[in-house]
């Protein structure tokens, strides 16, 4: 929704928030005392990409690296910190939202892995974050509580270790060691500035045997870069091509030489029928995190698993039962109490936090915000180009506040 032009003109959501973004930025950093301030991004929308190098910093599980993002339970939102001792949960990397059963990449991924969308963590380059913020683009839905989440953790002492490591390879600059000091420190001042148009949407997480472990596809691939997927799915009652024999073991949607949604004995580079073509193939077999980082959920479900059904009436309900049984939500209610925890926990350890709705049509959301922020001074309620009038006055709280500490 950050593409839609905002309420009152003036273009685009997002071009309003990057101006005055960029400015807030510039105004802070030019402002004040060197070394003395380090902002951080978190862009978020379904989830927050930490970024390859900041995630390593934290002890993650290994399914696979395709994105960076992780997976938080109702508890951590009670917490600042993210200990980098404790294993995290690696968010699984699939596709949701307009997906494709014809087209295999179509769809958005649940952990955006686009450029500009991870985490800048702890800079006074006023140039590479304005650099980002110009990169930021809108997709996907959208998630308050886990960038409020990520914010905060970049403000607590906890982050200090993973800190130490990116000032070590080069990442932060040395002048920020010993950051984040401790939330009673004197001389210090912890904000966080938190800006959304729309309201907590539900968050996708895969079943965890969807999440890893063998996915008895095989991908086969020819010297012509013609691409074919076989499952290994015997033909059954229930899954019949009606044609004989019965019961042979590897299911083919699409078949190079045959029809069409068929079953064989053999893979395509085993069959002996085309032996003559098996040097030209190459074939390997997908774990789950291969074959979501290839293809889409919905085009896995229709073409692998619900054409499988015997009838072609069957193969969309097939492709439901799937979508249902692969993946779970986090509701927008469990997500609201999320971030209201979070901001509790950050007021009680004196985290000034500013809220933002822009061109925001929910109450609740604009109630949470609210809730959310500091005091009802920290909290504005925009539409459209008032967002550069909410960051202008934001700087300035912050230059005032700056004074008194």
């Amino acid at each position: 929704s950050m593409a839609w032009s905002a309420r009152g003109g003036g273009g685009a959501k997002i071009d309003l928030l990057k101006g005055a973004a960029s400015d807030f930025v510039e105004t802070i950093l030019n402002d004040s005392e060197e070394d003395r301030v380090s902002i951080s991004i978190i862009p978020y929308s379904t989830k927050v990409n930490a970024g390859e190098d900041l995630l390593e910093q934290y002890t993650v599980t290994q399914e696979h690296d395709y994105s960076h993002c992780v997976d938080f339970n109702a508890d951590d939102y009670t917490d600042l910190a993210i200990s980098p001792r404790t294993e995290l949960q690696r968010t699984g990397h699939f596709q949701f939202q307009q997906m494709s059963t014809s087209d295999p990449r179509s769809g958005q991924w649940v952990c955006r892995h686009d450029g500009g969308f991870s985490i800048t963590p702890l800079s006074k380059s006023v140039s590479d974050l304005k650099r980002q913020i110009a990169a930021l683009t809108p997709e996907g839905s959208t998630s308050i509580d886990m960038g409020a989440k990520w914010g905060l953790a970049l403000l607590d002492p906890s982050a200090r270790g993973p800190v130490s490591a990116l000032i070590a390879s080069g990442q932060v600059d040395a002048s920020f060691r010993e950051r984040p000091h401790p939330h009673d420190a004197e001389n210090s001042m912890k904000v966080l500035v938190l800006m959304t148009d729309g309201k907590n949407d539900n968050e996708y997480r895969l079943q965890p045997e969807y999440a890893s472990g063998d996915a008895k596809v095989i991908r086969t691939t020819s010297t012509a870069s013609h691409l074919f997927y076989t499952v290994d799915a015997p033909e059954t009652n229930g899954t019949n091509d009606g044609s004989w024999p019965n019961n042979e073991r590897y299911f083919y949607a699409t078949h190079p030489f045959e029809e069409e949604r068929m079953w064989d004995e053999h893979t395509l580079r085993d069959n002996p029928r085309l032996e003559r073509y098996a040097n030209q193939l190459e074939e390997k077999h997908l774990s789950w995190p291969e074959v979501w980082a290839e293809m889409s959920p919905e085009y896995y479900g229709y073409n692998l698993y619900g054409r499988q059904g015997n009838s072609w009436w069957s193969w969309n309900s097939r492709l439901q039962s799937f979508w249902q049984n692969m993946h779970s939500t986090i509701g927008t209610d469990e997500k609201d109490r999320r971030l209201r925890n979070i901001c509790a926990a950050a007021q009680r350890a004196g985290i000034v936090i500013y809220a933002i709705g822009m061109d925001v049509d929910s109450q609740n959301s604009l109630d949470l915000l609210k809730e959310c922020a500091s005091t009802e001074a920290h909290y504005f309620d925009v539409d459209g180009l008032e967002i550069q009038t909410a960051f202008d006055m934001i700087a300035a709280s912050i230059s005032m506040l700056r004074l008194t500490k």
